[in-house]
């Protein structure tokens, strides 16, 4: 067999879906690792076992996926996989480290097939083909910007498309949507601004971790974070941040509550600013590319607040409403120094100019969570260095907990 193939696991091999409350809980997890005949998964189609079950016996397919190792291996097995399949858990994609694993030391080339624009540009990270599946959790929309080298609606089909790719008739294809987008020069990365810019937030944040100190505010923005796992539409029709505890799948809170309640603070942050003239509402972008989750949260609560406060924030007329974008997914920076997450924000990041900057007399950035506040600065400085020359202001929901910076 002429090529080695990666797999992603959820929803592109097994439909897990109803699992979405379980992997929002390490004990869920744990749950469904030691119960997987207990939880409602299902297969998508035979063929994709026979087309496992054939690369495997030639050693040439590996799967590679973010869920823990027990978790994944009780759903292969529950659903007739090889048992020693090679599996790369834990993989946090998109960090490409696991893919390079799996591409390590095989004689063919590389074809990785996912449901999420994550795996996509995971693939494209390591320069390896990629066939995206739309049977998943993402949108045809989504996967299109995402770039695959190809994309399919019916597993029946995959084989096929496995053979074209072993016969060389087609192969990878770099990105080129982040070429319309412009960035900060190389010899510029990593500069700070060198202002102060005001800034205000509606609290302190904790990140929750099991035993150590939270409050209610930082719950309340954990439930607008989980916005981006849902489609506007079903968070308009109620949609719950069910989590399974106890042996038991919990109801959640609703994620609309959240969107309002922090509609109505943080146009009361922005109306304490006292902004004479033209303001433009910028929302800081995500880890990665929003096209990655299912609603950009951050823009659509700064959406519903410019439409309480008649201020711009984004051409609507435009596929791109963001001045600044996550045009490649954000890795972690290398090491805890301050220069170095702004030149990872700088690295990441590109500017579309929706609007002239030079129209606009204030812009305010907003953020869900600041900690470090590398990204409001690093947003800030190629604000400057793209000729906006009025006021920065910046906004969030919640600083962390040992953050210095003011409140209102």
């Amino acid at each position: 067999m002429g090529c080695n193939l990666i797999f992603d696991l959820d929803e592109t091999l097994i439909n897990t879906s109803k699992l979405k409350p379980h992997r929002a809980t390490t004990e869920g997890k744990i749950y469904v690792a030691n119960n997987p005949n207990l939880v409602e998964t299902a297969g998508y189609s035979k063929s994709l076992r026979k087309i496992v079950e054939n690369y495997h016996s030639a050693k040439s397919v590996s799967i590679v996926t973010n869920a823990p190792e027990g978790y994944a291996r009780a759903l292969l097995q529950k659903h007739g996989f090889p048992k020693d399949i090679p599996l790369y858990a834990g993989a946090d994609k998109p960090s490409i480290e696991e893919i390079e694993k799996a591409a390590a030391e095989k004689r063919y080339s590389t074809l990785m097939i996912g449901d999420s624009a994550l795996d996509i540009l995971t693939a494209h990270q390591s320069r390896i083909a990629s066939v995206a599946v739309t049977w998943g959790q993402s949108t045809l929309e989504q996967l299109e910007k995402a770039e695959p080298t190809k994309i399919i609606s019916n597993p029946e089909n995959l084989e096929g498309l496995i053979i074209e790719f072993e016969k060389g008739l087609f192969k990878y294809k770099s990105r080129k949507d982040y070429l319309n987008y412009m960035r900060i020069p190389k010899d510029k990365r990593g500069m700070r601004l060198g202002e102060n810019i005001e800034h205000k937030t509606l609290g302190d944040y904790y990140k929750y971790s099991k035993g150590k100190k939270t409050n209610t505010h930082s719950k309340d923005i954990m439930v607008f974070n989980s916005l981006r796992d849902f489609t506007l539409k079903e968070v308009k029709e109620g949609a719950t941040t069910d989590y399974f505890s106890g042996g038991r799948v919990v109801k959640g809170r609703r994620i609309i509550d959240a969107l309002l309640k922090f509609r109505t603070e943080i146009v009361d942050i922005i109306d304490s600013f006292n902004l004479k003239g033209k303001t433009y509402l910028l929302a800081a972008p995500n880890s990665c590319p929003e096209y990655c989750y299912k609603t950009d949260s951050n823009q659509i609560l700064i959406s519903a607040v410019a439409g309480k406060t008649g201020y711009k924030c984004g051409n609507e007329t435009s596929n791109k409403k963001r001045i600044i974008s996550r045009i490649f997914p954000k890795v972690s920076a290398h090491s805890g120094e301050g220069r170095r997450d702004i030149w990872m924000h700088h690295t990441t990041m590109g500017f579309s100019p929706v609007i002239n900057p030079d129209s606009m007399d204030n812009i305010v950035i907003f953020d869900n969570v600041m900690t470090s506040g590398a990204q409001i600065e690093s947003a800030a400085s190629m604000l400057r260095h793209f000729k906006f020359n009025g006021k920065i202001y910046s906004a969030t929901l919640g600083d962390t907990a040992d953050s210095d910076k003011g409140r209102i």
